[in-house]
């Protein structure tokens, strides 16, 4: 009896891209941002693209962030920090400045 193969599991911190997120949406005047420049800011290769859509699409099912279409540009979404997501935000600092290891 010959074993399939196991899938390889992906390399793709979910966790740590959300967190991420928050941070750099926070880090914004404004706390908007459209998404390409969020894509290139988290620092994605072409593959994991894919995977930080659906990580985003995940976040404004849970409220963290909020996705809209553009007035200004056609065709261009804008997410925002929601108030929950900065609270997030902040939580995630609290935690790690009091447990820095």
């Amino acid at each position: 009896m010959i074993e399939s193969a196991k899938k390889k599991k992906s390399n793709f911190p979910a966790d740590q891209k959300k967190f991420a997120t928050l941070k750099i949406l926070k880090g914004i005047e404004g706390r908007r941002s459209n998404i390409n420049q969020l894509l290139h800011t988290v620092g994605l290769t072409k593959a994991q693209r894919t995977n930080y859509r659906l990580i985003l699409r995940q976040m404004e099912k849970d409220g963290w962030i909020l996705v809209e279409q553009s007035t200004e540009q056609t065709g261009t979404k804008i997410v925002s920090l929601s108030e929950k997501g900065s609270k997030i935000d902040d939580s995630v600092k609290q935690l790690l400045n009091s447990h820095p290891e």
